[in-house]
């Protein structure tokens, strides 16, 4: 789906036409950045990450850092 689907989309669950989840983000320094939103009947629920998988993955990154290898 292009841009204009996704904002359609958005759009549609805002309006309470359909239900579903969409992520809002947002581009800083090249990196996006976002989180998921549940919409029912037009309201949103944020949908927080899972804490436990980031903090895995951020350590694993640290790790590789120290290592010297590239985190990615």
């Amino acid at each position: 789906m292009g841009p204009g689907g996704a904002v359609l989309g958005a759009l549609r669950k805002t309006l309470g036409i359909n239900d579903g989840t969409e992520v809002l983000s947002v581009n800083h320094d090249g990196v996006w950045l976002g989180f998921p939103l549940r919409f029912s009947a037009g309201r949103a629920t944020v949908c927080r990450p899972d804490l436990a998988a980031s903090r895995s993955k951020l350590d694993s990154a640290i790790q590789q850092i120290l290592k010297g290898e590239h985190a990615c």
